[in-house]
C-alpha cells in the first residue's frame, strides 16, 4: 500500500477520486464497478489519517448525488466531518452532524473559522465539485484510483489530469479484483506550470523509492540509469551504445496481472506469434513475416546472411536459433524445411514440462538456447540465452532468464512479455500458478539513436498493467494458438518509433 499522506494545514485541500481509463467515475448514480477491496481500504486510510491537533477531524466534502451513492449503512462517513454541497436540500434531510453548504467556497470559508477542529479537507465527488476544487490554489494533492478497464459506458466523467500542472509522486503496483485491474497514483501540484517539460527530474529524485511500486519502474529506472551513468561503447552495429553490465529486474505474474509495458505500446500480437513460433521449433522467418510479424526479417535478408558467412542459406532461413535449440538441442541442422521429429536432439521444452509435473523442486529445470557448436550456423546468436524454472511451496511457478545482450529500447520490453507469457503457459499446462519473472541482464545497453525517444518515454507515468486470460481448456504446451490469449485492460501510451540496429 502507498503511505498515508503527510499532515497538511487545516486550510489545505485534496481531491480523492477513482476513475476508469476513459476518466469515467459514475454510472446511474453509482460507482460503475463493484467494490474494490484495496481501493476502499485506501480511501478510509487517507481520509481518516492523522488530522493534526487533539480532537480534530478530517473533512469529506461531497455533492448531494455523491452522498446518495454511498451505501446507507456507511452514511455519514464515521470519524470524519461530512459536508454536503446542495442548494436544494437542508440539514433536516440528513443525519445529525452532517453539514450543508450551498457552495464549495462557502463550505471552505466556514471550515476556516474552526482551524483547531478541522484537519485535512478532501473533496470526494462529484465531477463538477472536483473540477472546481482542483482549480483552487490551496488544492495541493490528488489521490487517484485508476481502474484499467471501462466496459460500463459511464455517464459521469472528469477531465484528464493535466500533466503540466500535476506531477505523480507515488504509483502503486497493479492490483486485481473480480477481473478488474487497478492501481493508485498520488499527484502534487507542480511549483509552476510546465515543469514536466522544462526541467524533468530524475525518477529517483521525485520521492522515496518505496512510493514507486509499479512494476514498470523496474524498467524505467534502469533506462534512466543507463542514459545518465552508462559507459559509451562501440558495438557490432556501428550505432554506438551507453552500457551498464549486470542488471536485474523482477515482475510479479500473480493474480493474472501481466507485465506488458504501458509507457509505450508493445507489439502484443508479435510477442504471441514469435513465442508460438519458438515452441514449434520453427526457424523460417517468412512464417512470421506472412503473419505481419516482421521482427526477424532484417536478420534473414540475403545481405545479412552473406555477412554472417551463410551464403549457402536460403533467404529467411535463420539456422538453428531459439526454437530449434528448445526442441532439438544437439541435432544436426540442415535447413528450415527439414523435419527434425526423429533427429535425435533433446526436446528441452518437453523435458521442462515433464520435470515441472514430476519433480517440481528439481534445481535443474533449465531451458537453454546457447549451443556453442551451433553458434556459427545461426543468423544471430541468442540474446536471451537460458532460463531456469522454480516452484515454491505455494505451487507458484517462477522463471529466471539470463540475457547476455539487452537492447533496452526495442528488445527488452518484448523479452519481458515473451518469457512472462511462457511462464504463464507452462504454469497452466503443469497445474501451477504464475509466480514471478526475474530478468537478469548482462550487457545492458541503450543505442545512441534511442536516447531521445527513451527520454520521451521517461516522462510518461505507467498505467495499470493489463490482465492476461488464457483459454483454460489448453492442457498441452504444443496446442496453444494465438486466439487462446486475451489481454484485459491494456491501455498504453502511444507508440514511440525507434530504429532497429542490425
Amino acid at each position: 500500500m502507498l503511505p498515508s499522506p503527510a499532515v497538511m494545514t487545516p486550510q489545505a485541500l485534496s481531491v480523492i477520486v477513482a476513475h476508469t481509463c476513459k476518466w469515467g467515475i459514475g454510472k446511474d448514480g453509482q460507482l460503475p464497478w463493484k467494490s474494490l477491496p484495496e481501493d476502499m481500504k485506501r480511501f478510509k486510510t487517507i481520509t481518516m489519517g492523522e488530522a493534526g491537533g487533539a480532537g480534530a477531524k478530517n473533512v469529506c466534502i461531497m455533492g448531494r448525488r455523491t452522498w446518495e451513492s454511498i451505501p446507507e449503512r456507511f452514511r455519514p462517513l464515521r470519524d470524519r466531518i461530512n459536508v454536503v454541497i446542495s442548494s436544494t436540500t437542508s440539514s433536516a434531510d440528513y443525519p445529525q452532524g452532517v453539514r450543508i453548504s450551498s457552495s464549495l467556497q462557502e463550505s471552505l470559508k466556514s471550515l476556516e473559522r474552526e482551524p483547531e477542529s478541522v484537519g485535512e479537507i478532501f473533496v470526494i465527488g462529484g465531477a463538477s465539485l472536483m473540477k472546481e476544487a482542483m482549480e483552487l490554489p490551496q488544492c495541493q494533492r490528488i489521490y487517484t484510483t485508476r481502474v484499467g478497464i471501462d466496459p460500463w459506458d459511464c455517464d459521469v466523467t472528469i477531465n484528464k489530469i493535466d500533466d503540466s500542472l500535476w506531477e505523480p509522486i507515488a504509483v502503486s503496483k497493479t492490483y486485481c479484483h473480480g477481473g478488474i485491474p487497478y492501481d493508485f497514483v498520488d499527484y502534487r501540484r507542480r511549483e509552476r506550470s510546465g515543469d514536466s517539460e522544462s526541467s524533468p527530474r530524475l525518477l529517483a529524485d521525485c520521492c522515496p523509492k518505496r512510493h514507486f511500486q509499479h512494476g514498470e519502474y523496474e524498467y524505467l529506472k534502469l533506462i534512466e540509469d543507463i542514459i545518465e551513468n552508462g559507459e559509451e561503447a562501440d558495438d557490432r552495429t556501428g550505432v554506438g551504445t551507453r552500457t551498464i553490465f549486470s542488471c536485474h529486474m523482477r515482475f510479479s505474474l500473480r493474480d493474472g496481472v501481466f507485465p506488458l509495458l504501458t509507457t509505450k505500446r508493445v507489439f502484443w500480437r508479435g510477442v504471441v506469434e514469435e513465442l508460438l513460433w519458438f515452441i514449434k521449433g520453427d526457424t523460417n522467418a517468412k512464417h512470421l513475416s506472412e503473419k505481419g510479424v516482421k521482427i526477424w526479417d532484417l536478420n534473414g535478408t540475403r545481405e545479412f546472411l552473406d555477412g554472417r558467412g551463410l551464403s549457402h542459406r536460403e533467404e529467411g532461413d535463420l539456422g538453428p536459433v531459439y526454437g530449434f535449440q528448445w526442441r532439438h538441442f544437439g541435432a544436426e541442422y540442415v535447413d528450415m524445411h527439414t523435419d527434425y521429429t526423429h533427429s535425435g536432439g533433446v526436446d528441452q521444452l518437453a523435458e521442462v514440462v515433464r520435470q515441472l509435473k514430476e519433480n517440481p523442486t528439481d534445481r535443474r529445470i533449465i531451458l537453454s538456447a546457447w549451443n556453442p557448436t551451433a553458434l556459427p550456423m545461426m543468423a544471430l546468436p541468442p540474446c536471451h540465452m537460458m532460463c531456469q524454472f522454480y516452484v515454491n511451496a505455494k505451487q507458484e511457478l517462477s522463471c529466471a532468464m539470463y540475457q547476455r545482450s539487452a537492447d533496452m529500447g526495442l528488445g527488452v520490453p518484448f523479452n519481458i512479455a515473451s518469457y512472462a507469457l511462457l511462464t504463464c503457459m507452462l504454469a497452466q499446462v503443469c497445474g501451477l500458478k504464475p509466480g514471478e519473472f526475474c530478468h537478469h541482464l548482462g550487457n545492458t545497453h541503450v543505442y545512441k539513436n534511442h536516447i531521445e525517444p527513451l527520454r520521451q518515454q521517461l516522462k510518461r507515468t505507467p498505467r495499470p498493467f493489463p490482465l492476461l486470460k488464457i483459454n483454460p481448456d489448453v492442457k498441452s504446451i504444443d496446442d496453444f494458438k494465438a486466439s487462446d490469449f486475451e489481454l484485459i485492460g491494456y491501455n498504453p501510451w502511444g507508440k514511440i518509433p525507434m530504429e532497429m540496429a542490425v
